[in-house]
């Protein structure tokens, strides 16, 4: 269950670490840790880092979980799904560093406008949604917490899907050895 997750290099090969990043603003909060806006300190790059508690993820058994957020993201690249840059752990956390998407999330954007979406909007949405979606079960994955926070809004008008903490690997619910649990956020369950 404690499986590295440390194996990330940077360009040159040098490993990345805690050191080499800095906290700047927490930009959202979860179950397992926190978001933050970040600063690599190398290329002077804002990222986004996924800090997760260890003794809380161990507590709660979601180890094979953060493992597998990990892997789906170092697999993936597609233009409306975040990129995982780097991933190491230190003695009390778990990180994930990822693309950083500057315009907030969809339901920021859903609320700013206080107005619903025009149709052609909607569509535009929809379609780059369902793109990453495809994708992502082109290649045995199933992302299983759709809703508009786990959408981020790119300042170029795109979205990207972020937050694979319940996807799955191989094929759908009950694909990971999860038995077929109910999972997701309660309020955007079908």
């Amino acid at each position: 269950a404690q499986r590295a997750l440390d194996s990330q290099a940077d360009a040159s090969g040098a490993s990345v670490g805690y050191d080499d990043f800095e906290l700047l603003t927490r930009v959202g909060e979860g179950a397992f840790g926190s978001v933050w806006l970040g600063h690599n300190k190398r290329d002077g790059r804002k990222v986004a880092i996924k800090m997760q508690d260890k003794q809380h993820v161990l507590k709660r058994g979601s180890a094979r979980a953060v493992i597998a957020e990990r892997d789906i993201l170092a697999a993936i690249r597609h233009p409306f799904i975040v990129r995982l840059l780097y991933a190491f752990q230190n003695f009390e956390h778990v990180f994930l560093v990822l693309t950083w998407v500057d315009g907030g999330d969809l339901f920021l954007l859903m609320e700013e406008l206080r107005r619903p979406f025009s149709e052609p909007e909607a569509t535009f949405y929809a379609a780059e949604i369902t793109l990453a979606l495809e994708h992502l079960h082109a290649n045995g994955i199933t992302f299983r917490d759709l809703k508009p926070e786990n959408v981020l809004c790119g300042s170029d008008g795109h979205v990207m899907l972020t937050d694979f903490g319940l996807a799955t690997e191989g094929g759908g619910a009950g694909a990971s050895g999860d038995g077929g649990k109910v999972c997701g956020t309660p309020e955007f369950m079908s």
